[in-house]
């Protein structure tokens, strides 16, 4: 028994305007929910990434005191800022005679901060703390304890030496400046630069202390010169007593 075949109608199946919406639409509902959850993956990773250069700026410090009697990158009046420093002992970095950075490298941006267009070869979103680098700089009243030079250095017998800050999230008015010059290029934070201190990983400020523990931080956001991370230590003023947050605390 043969079936005869049936004739081409010349009619092919199709969605209708209403099914083609429906689908759109149940699209834009996933689409919305998912969102979220991958912003969260994404800020997430850059903040993991974010800690692991960090743990980089650390262990080069670390061998830089190593090299140079346990004192830290100094901050000197004749010598360079800290990244050149780091830069061109341990990461080949070359320089011109007018201290511009030959070449193209971004060892010193944090993947959460905003790249300003006219430093995207060579920005900087990280500064050290200025009480830990700089034997020769002069401390005065509450600023540091007076005549305490080796403050920076890496194993001064003060307890919570360690807990020290080395490096934070840094960003002039938003965004990362550049590396490569001279002391002044604003690679170096002070108690009273608030403004400066960048919390962008969820709020927080991400900073490496002394033993190499990366921290984190909250800050007020009351944009007032002392708004500068809730937790982090500043200085030792003596063998009892220790600056955070603009404030001298006990031991």
């Amino acid at each position: 028994m043969t079936h005869a075949r049936q004739p081409f109608s010349g009619k092919t199946s199709s969605f209708t305007l209403i099914e083609l919406l429906i689908v759109i639409s149940i699209i834009a509902i996933l689409a919305a929910l998912l969102l979220p959850a991958l912003n969260k993956a994404r800020e997430s990773a850059k903040d993991i990434s974010c800690r692991n250069n960090l743990k980089t700026y650390h262990l080069l410090m670390t061998q830089y005191a190593n090299d140079y009697q346990s004192y830290y990158p100094q901050w000197g009046r004749n010598t360079y800022c800290w990244t050149r420093q780091l830069g061109e002992l341990y990461l080949n970095h070359k320089y011109s005679s007018e201290n511009y950075f030959i070449g193209s490298s971004k060892v010193f941006h944090c993947p959460a901060g905003v790249i300003d267009p006219q430093y995207a070869k060579k920005p900087r979103g990280y500064a050290m703390n200025a009480y830990v680098a700089g034997s020769d700089h002069y401390y005065s009243g509450t600023d540091s304890p007076a005549g305490l030079s080796a403050i920076n250095r890496r194993d001064i017998p003060f307890k919570n030496n360690s807990g020290m800050m080395l490096v934070a999230d840094f960003g002039l008015y938003g965004k990362e400046t550049f590396f490569g010059g001279q002391v002044n290029n604003n690679e170096y934070l002070y108690r009273w630069h608030g403004k400066w201190i960048m919390n962008r990983h969820n709020n927080k400020i991400n900073y490496v202390v002394k033993n190499g523990a990366v921290m984190q931080s909250a800050k007020r956001n009351d944009g007032t010169t002392g708004d500068i991370g809730l937790d982090i230590i500043w200085f030792i003023v003596d063998q009892t007593h220790y600056m955070k947050n603009n404030i001298t605390c006990s031991f």
